[in-house]
């Protein structure tokens, strides 16, 4: 079902089960800038966030040099690296230098600083030999894990491993894939406990 007939017919539902990872994972294959754009405002309109009213004040899409926007275009992980971190901007000393480690980023790259701070603060991460491919589109699992980094969201592999027939699961995610427990924690609306990690106490239903 598409993302935007079950808002139309359930839209509080959707928000109060899944926030943000709902519009992801509800949502057609492909992640263009018009479906990325269109779902995070979907989402600040309808959450009770405490941060909501920062979230709805913050300019966090920007266009082309040339006043183009390209709305049907894939969009990159080097701009939902930018895109995401005008969203926490407070967090941002400036006096302090955000370079990167990745190797394929220059710091003359537009995106560098804002990749620099992501990648310090924990939310961004490259790949296996150490590259970060920011002109690669992003893929659904990776906007998933730097939502969850973002938002401070871990799965809890105990309580899964205890409770397996309570557990969403997808037929194309086994336990081998990189984004399992983070598409796990997307997946499954719980109560749980902060300790500091996520210690899940029951399924919400």
């Amino acid at each position: 079902v598409h993302l935007f007939k079950k808002i139309a017919d359930s839209k509080n539902r959707i928000f109060s089960q899944y926030g943000f990872f709902g519009l992801i994972l509800h949502s057609p294959t492909d992640l263009s800038v018009q479906h990325i754009y269109e779902n995070i405002l979907l989402f600040m309109k309808n959450t009770k966030n405490i941060t909501r009213k920062k979230l709805l004040s913050h300019l966090f899409m920007a266009g082309y040099p040339d006043e183009i926007f390209m709305p049907d275009e894939s969009i990159t992980r080097a701009e939902v690296t930018v895109m995401f971190s005008r969203l926490i901007t407070e967090k941002m000393d400036s006096n302090k230098d955000y370079s990167s480690s990745f190797p394929d980023v220059s710091e003359d790259n537009w995106y560098a600083p804002q990749l620099g701070f992501m990648e310090q603060y924990g939310i961004i991460e490259g790949y296996e030999d150490g590259s970060f491919r920011p002109y690669n589109a992003i893929t659904r699992a990776e906007v998933i894990s730097i939502v969850n980094r973002m938002l401070e969201r871990s799965c809890d592999k105990e309580y899964l491993e205890n409770n397996p027939d309570e557990i969403k699961t997808y037929n194309d995610v086994t336990d081998e894939h990189w984004a399992y427990y983070d598409i796990t924690e997307a997946s499954n609306a719980h109560l749980y406990q902060k300790t500091p990690d996520e210690v899940w106490t029951e399924i919400a239903q």
